[in-house]
């Protein structure tokens, strides 16, 4: 998830400031996020618990982010639909 952090971090840099080595900086850290997803799914043998943990991660992530290092704000919808997301993981795990 640090990779991924790391890319979404160079992705709001970019927006800001477009300048191609985010682009180079940011793919090649996402190839690393790959190769550990599919690690991972080599111990978890199941893509629909393991891409469903890994993707809430992203969004975690994602808001952790946005609103602590960049301050944008976050709305009641948005996280409502973070926490039924959460629930989603927690029946798909069942």
């Amino acid at each position: 998830m640090i990779m991924f952090g790391s890319t979404e971090i160079l992705a709001k840099k970019y927006a800001v400031e477009p300048l191609g080595r985010y682009i180079v900086w940011s793919m090649m850290l996402a190839s690393v996020n790959s190769i550990a997803f599919m690690k991972a799914l080599q111990s978890w043998n199941s893509l629909s618990v393991l891409g469903t943990i890994w993707n809430i991660s992203y969004v975690v992530v994602t808001i952790l982010i946005a609103t602590m290092m960049y301050h944008e704000p976050l709305t009641t919808r948005q996280i409502l639909g973070f926490v039924l997301a959460c629930v989603g993981v927690v029946l798909m795990s069942i």
